[in-house]
């Protein structure tokens, strides 16, 4: 009597698509930021900070909207505004190392400590979202 079990499909990233994936959406967010900050006169930190949440949140959509088919239509619905709030709880717990990384430079660091908080939490997420992508992940091929 055999029993024949069923494999799971196993993926591996395409490095070169994921470092410029990575790449772009902190180019993006920093260009975008800092250009909101220079040339609009209202422009306050906030500004900044939703910018660079917005671009974490489009970059997630798109990889669900493309997710190699494991999960169901109503968990990567879910995962978008989900990963919303754990880029909040992370920013704010990478926030703290940073502070003391950063507390010993004679620079004036108001905003920019906050700004890594989250550029850092919005690149674990988008990590996480880009190995759940067909854009960025191929299927392995076995060789028996």
């Amino acid at each position: 009597m055999s029993v024949k079990k069923e494999e799971k499909k196993q993926y591996k990233l395409i490095f070169p698509k994921f470092w410029t994936g990575l790449l772009l959406y902190l180019v993006i967010s920093i260009v975008c930021g800092e250009l909101l900050m220079k040339y609009v006169e209202d422009a306050l930190i906030a500004g900044y900070f939703g910018l660079t949440t917005l671009f974490m949140l489009i970059f997630v959509s798109v990889c669900m909207f493309t997710e190699r088919g494991d999960w169901n239509i109503f968990i990567r619905i879910i995962f978008v505004p989900a990963m919303w709030l754990v880029n909040s709880i992370l920013a704010v717990l990478i926030t703290f190392p940073a502070f003391i990384l950063f507390s010993s430079l004679p620079i004036e660091n108001n905003y920019f400590i906050d700004l890594i908080g989250l550029l850092a939490s919005g690149l674990l997420i988008i990590a996480f979202s880009m190995s759940r992508s067909k854009l960025f992940i191929e299927e392995k091929t076995h060789i028996d």
